[in-house]
């Protein structure tokens, strides 16, 4: 039978869904905290099916979303069932290409600035109880309101001073760490896949397009061998 009479099935529902590692800067990734050299990617592209006697072959066309992320966001999609989802970055979506974020505040200099925009306030709001106090000392009597509020101006310094700041701070330093075992998780995994990918070639093979293993071929054509 020639190939003109394969019967080609197509519907809205078949799909194709492949996942990918792609070499090379990632450049921004939502949800990480890191831009790692190489990337996990997942595309779908709308699926047809094409039949022959007792054959069947499955293609695709044309690309209904793809997004890519971490090694580290990969291992917990992986890992990680019935939640909320894990972080990743949309790069199509209904076969357009989507816009990317060119770059994103990180998280040491988003608390940073934080901390001193709190700061900042919390200097604003005790000159202006600084000077209401003023007022009330400069009183020849003061009367239970007037303590009230001067006890008032004190609880709200002790308690930015004692609890407050203190608290923000030690989140900060949680936050941080995260920050490092993350960027310590991306690390391995890169050292993990040129380790791989270093043997894989010492042993004499190479990964197709699909990710299968193939046998490199010598450069007179002939394959190389390593036994």
């Amino acid at each position: 039978m020639a190939f003109e009479d394969r019967e080609k099935h197509e519907h809205p529902s078949f799909g194709m869904l492949t996942i990918n590692r792609t070499s090379g800067h990632s450049g921004f990734l939502f949800g990480s905290n890191a831009e790692p050299n190489n990337y996990i990617s997942m595309e779908l592209r709308q699926g047809y099916m094409e039949r022959e006697l007792s054959k069947d072959w499955y293609g695709s066309d044309k690309v209904l979303f793809r997004v890519k992320m971490s090694p580290v966001q990969f291992a917990e999609l992986l890992t990680t069932q019935n939640g909320t989802g894990v972080p990743v970055t949309i790069e199509r979506m209904n076969g357009e290409r989507v816009e990317q974020v060119k770059y994103t505040e990180d998280k040491r200099h988003a608390h940073e600035r934080q901390f001193r925009e709190k700061l900042e306030k919390f200097s604003e709001r005790m000159l202006a109880n600084r000077e209401e106090a003023k007022k009330l000392i400069a009183k020849k009597t003061l009367s239970k309101n007037d303590q009230q509020e001067l006890n008032r101006f004190m609880d709200a310094i002790v308690q930015e001073v004692t609890g407050s700041i203190p608290f923000y701070i030690t989140c900060f330093d949680e936050e941080i760490d995260r920050v490092v075992v993350d960027a310590k998780a991306e690390i391995n995994a890169a050292i993990t896949h040129t380790i791989v990918q270093a043997g894989v070639k010492a042993l004499g093979f190479e990964f197709n397009s699909e990710g299968q293993l193939e046998v490199k071929e010598k450069t007179d054509g002939k394959p190389e061998d390593n036994m």
